[in-house]
């Protein structure tokens, strides 16, 4: 996803795999973006298990996922449409 041409996240495909540029940083629209890829139905669900390589849950990137409707799950956020 592009905020103002810069990267700021990447979906790998699945969709269980994000990756952040430095970008997201300044980025207050990403999470609402990637939540409307469900909310929209382009995709059935998200399942988040790593973000950046690491666990979804001890990223700081967590606040950011719930508030845009992302919940916590066996595996990592989910969204389910």
């Amino acid at each position: 996803m592009l905020d103002r041409g810069e990267p700021v996240v990447y979906l790998e495909r699945g969709g269980k795999r994000l990756v952040t540029f430095p970008a997201v940083a300044g980025s207050t629209t990403w999470a609402e973006a990637l939540a409307g890829l469900v909310k929209n139905g382009r995709l059935r669900s998200l399942d988040l298990a790593t973000i950046d390589g690491g666990p979804s849950s001890g990223s700081p990137l967590v606040e950011a996922l719930l508030a845009a409707g992302f919940a916590p799950g066996y595996r990592g956020l989910v969204l389910r449409g």
